[in-house]
Parts: C-alpha cells; sequence; structure tokens
C-alpha cells in the first residue's frame, strides 16, 4: 500500500494552491486516475482493514494516491471487477492527461507564480484549469463510478475504507480548530453533513487554531478545502508525470545520442522549446515535419547522418 508523507515539490506545490483560493471557490472531490499499470492489486484478505497510518506524531500520514485507488489494493477483485475498474481508472486518466497537456502553459504559469508568491494570479489560474475539467464532474465522483461495478459484498467495505481515511484527516484539522482530541465521525450521514459545510469555503492558514465556533467552522472548512485541493495537485501532478514528463526523458535520450556541438544542442533546444510551446505540445503531422526540417538545417553533415541512425532506431523500438 502507498502510504506515504507528503514532499513539498515544485510540482506537488501546486497542490498547495489551497493556501491562496478565496472564499467562495466550490472545492470538488479530488480528480483521479489509475496507479500503476497493471490497475488495482488483487492482495490477501488479511490485508490491513484501514487506509490510516499516523507519524511519530500522531499526525495521519497522507496518500500519494486517491483513497479509492488505495482502498482497492486491499480488496480481493475478481477478474471481471477488476478489468472494469481499470477500465474506469484508465478513461478518467485520458481524460485528464488531456487537460494537463492541453493546458501545460497554464500550469507553467501557476507553478512560477506560485514560486513568486503571487497567490491571487496563481489562484485565478486554478479556477481557469478546473473550469475545464467538465468531462472528469459529469462522470461524477471517483468513489461512486468504481462503487458501481464493484460486487454488493464489497461496496460496503470499499466505502468505509474511503470514507474512514478522510474521516481521520477531518477530526485532525477539527483538532488542530478546536484543541479536541480527534474523533472520527461514527455514521457516513456526519460525514456527508461536514462534506456540505465545507464546499465553497475559503483557505487560510493550515494548523492556525480559530477564535469562536465561528471561526472554528470556517478553519475546518478551510482546512478541508486545503486536504482537497492537495489531493488534485497530486493527481495533476502524476498526470504531468505520464504525459509532459515522459516525453521530456525520450527527447533527453534521443539528444544524448545525437552527440551534438554545443551550438547544435543550443539551437535544437531552441527550436524544441519554441515549437512545445506554440503548438502546446498538440502539433499537426505538419507542424512536426516543419519542425523536422528546421532540426536539419542547424546540423552539421555529420550530426544529420547520426540523427537519421538515431531517428531510425526509435521508429524500430
Amino acid at each position: 500500500m502507498k502510504i506515504k508523507a507528503h514532499r513539498v515539490s515544485e510540482w506537488s506545490g501546486l497542490a498547495l494552491m489551497s493556501l491562496v483560493v478565496s472564499a467562495g471557490v466550490a472545492i470538488a472531490e479530488p480528480l483521479a486516475s489509475p496507479g500503476p499499470l497493471g490497475g488495482p492489486k488483487v492482495l490477501a484478505s488479511d490485508a490491513p482493514s484501514t487506509l490510516v497510518a499516523r507519524d511519530m506524531a500522531g499526525r495521519v500520514i497522507r496518500l500519494e494516491i486517491p483513497a479509492e485507488e488505495a482502498a482497492l489494493e486491499l480488496l480481493t477483485l475478481d477478474a471481471v471487477t477488476k478489468e472494469a475498474v481499470d477500465r474506469i481508472l484508465d478513461e478518467r486518466a485520458r481524460i485528464l492527461d488531456q487537460l494537463v497537456v492541453e493546458n501545460i502553459e497554464t500550469l507553467g504559469r501557476m507553478r512560477n507564480s506560485f514560486a513568486a508568491g503571487n497567490r491571487k494570479e496563481a489562484a485565478a489560474m486554478l479556477r481557469e484549469l478546473t473550469s475545464k475539467a467538465k468531462p472528469l464532474r459529469e462522470r461524477g465522483r471517483l468513489r461512486d463510478e468504481i462503487a458501481s461495478v464493484l460486487p454488493a459484498e464489497q461496496q460496503t467495505a470499499f466505502a468505509a475504507l474511503v470514507t474512514g481515511y478522510w474521516d481521520a484527516i477531518r477530526a485532525e484539522i477539527k483538532a488542530e480548530q478546536t484543541g479536541a482530541e480527534p474523533a472520527p465521525a461514527d455514521d457516513q450521514d456526519a460525514s456527508d453533513q461536514d462534506d456540505r459545510e465545507l464546499k465553497g469555503a475559503g483557505v487560510g492558514q493550515p494548523g492556525k487554531r480559530a477564535a469562536g465556533p465561528i471561526a472554528s467552522l470556517r478553519g475546518q472548512a478551510q482546512g478541508m478545502a486545503r486536504e482537497y485541493l492537495m489531493a488534485i495537485g497530486q493527481e495533476i501532478k502524476r498526470s504531468y508525470e505520464r504525459t509532459i514528463a515522459r516525453q521530456g526523458e525520450r527527447f533527453e535520450s534521443i539528444m544524448t545520442r545525437l552527440e551534438l556541438s554545443a551550438e547544435s544542442e543550443t539551437k535544437v533546444r531552441n527550436l524544441v522549446t519554441e515549437h512545445a510551446q506554440r503548438t502546446k505540445l498538440n502539433s499537426t503531422p505538419a507542424q512536426r515535419r516543419e519542425l523536422f526540417v528546421k532540426i536539419f538545417g542547424v546540423l552539421t553533415p555529420e550530426e544529420r547522418i547520426r540523427a537519421i541512425e538515431v531517428l531510425r532506431s526509435e521508429d524500430a523500438e
């Protein structure tokens, strides 16, 4: 089970956009995408019955994957169910990947704004990005879509695992605001009521205890808003790694094999960067041919021969 503490990085910083979202922004269910290749694992029946793990300070360790995916790893799925679940995760991942690729420029500007401390601008770009996630919103919550294909006897266990994880986080945030000991909600109705109260809340300082019941409720709402947005940011990061980062790794591999001179390498990188920014990584065959011609135009005769050999080997792979 992939349960690890979040470590803030340049891309996971997108998740912390929750610090800048102003009051009134609706908080959606965390976006979701599939985990490692092969889909949900089929584990032994004696697997742990909770997704909640705590660090030495007693705080809940945040999952690196959606709670729904982590819950699936604790269920024994038959082949038919596993195929149905994989299909849901794959379809949702394709939607998110397309969103990321088509909005890579917005993601880059959002990241830069966050790094520069321009919270208002970053929040506006986050709202712009999430507004384009209509295909995912139309599919509904990930937990509901997965539950719809699970056998009746597993639906209850699945819901308990997912709800239990978020209840533990909710209780932790409430304790931070009120000074009370964390106590997860005992039933689904109470959990759903909390979610309704949290929707649309702004985001404030994490870990800062509020004064008074209204301020405390606001602090809890802000805390849950932050958690949901961290989950969204984590999914954006996973999608980025599946798409943009993977293309970048392939490009670097080709550049290494080309063994270009420093001058040629600089020219090629500038051409590729300009092409990526102009086409937003969604170029047409004609645009790719145009880039190919430009690249060959800056290479020496020896480098052109080596480039042809490298590209032929790439096609063969």
